[in-house]
């Protein structure tokens, strides 16, 4: 009788367990949920507010821990530097219990990585310390560590050196969309509007889905004047997908509307317009809108 009850105790209490394991997920995902729509809203001390103790209990959910990092990120943008210290050494923190919850997730790397190379020291920052990361990163994954190199580049402004990264990363993975976005942004950066275009076409017969390269194709097509028609079913399938984030959204409908002009639409490109100032009170939407108005 006595075996009988143990094991029934031992039952029950796994059951409490898992219980409580499943209300703990449940609790998490609603905070994640609440806190991915604050974030949207550019509430990130109130998103940071209901994040912090949910991670305290639930410290290997690694989607709660990317997303805090995004919070402390998004808030460092809306104070003062006397607390942007104190979120930065928490950020830094919070990244490295990202990266030894998943040492293999591209963007828990690449967010360690950048800090390290842009944030000064008297907060954690430390070039070497990138260096050496970088250095691991590219013998497990050598196009990843190629991109990294590549993006680092850019940031100190030398674009040969870039350029050379993406492209030897294209060379050891052609059908990598990362790399061809990549290697697009940097030739976007120096004005090839042509060469730019061909690699986000490039991504996107390769993955359709890539709704990044879909925007770039507009992006293009806006800054060169060329390809007027392309763009604009580039940034009408980009806007069709959405997008989490506001701003990147706004400017998706502005740069549409600049497209929708030059193709003799100014109906559409009105309310385009319209859509990014109410999305992100974008200037230069309003400002675009004035002068539409007066023509």
């Amino acid at each position: 009788m006595t075996g009988c009850y143990h094991k029934l105790r031992i039952f029950s209490a796994s059951l409490f367990l898992f219980s409580f394991c499943n209300l703990a997920h449940a609790q998490a995902s609603q905070v994640i949920s609440d806190a991915k729509a604050l974030l949207s809203d550019g509430e990130a001390k109130a998103a940071i507010m209901q994040l912090e103790p949910i991670w305290e209990e639930d410290s290997q959910n690694f989607e709660l821990c990317q997303l805090l990092v995004d919070a402390y990120g998004d808030r460092i943008d809306q104070v003062n530097m006397f607390k942007k210290r104190g979120l930065a050494k928490k950020m830094l923190r919070t990244m490295e219990q990202c990266y030894d919850l998943n040492p293999d997730d591209e963007f828990a790397q690449l967010n360690l990585v950048m800090f390290h190379t842009q944030a000064p020291s008297i907060v954690g920052g430390d070039k070497s310390a990138a260096k050496r990361l970088i250095d691991e990163i590219s013998q497990t994954h050598p196009t990843r560590g190629l991109l990294m190199r590549a993006r680092l580049a850019v940031m100190n402004e030398d674009f040969e050196a870039a350029s050379s990264f993406a492209e030897a990363a294209i060379e050891a993975s052609p059908e990598n969309t990362e790399a061809l976005n990549v290697a697009g942004l940097i030739a976007l950066q120096q004005d090839r509007y042509s060469e730019a275009m061909a690699l986000f076409k490039r991504c996107v017969l390769i993955a359709p889905e890539n709704y990044d390269c879909h925007y770039q194709i507009g992006k293009a097509s806006h800054l060169s004047g060329n390809n007027t028609d392309g763009g604009i079913a580039a940034f009408e399938t980009f806007i069709g997908n959405g997008h989490e984030d506001p701003e990147y959204l706004a400017h998706a409908h502005y740069r549409l509307a600049e497209l929708l002009i030059m193709a003799g639409d100014k109906a559409r490109a009105r309310a385009h317009l319209k859509k990014a100032i109410e999305l992100a009170d974008l200037k230069s939407a309003k400002k675009r809108l004035v002068s539409l108005d007066k023509n």
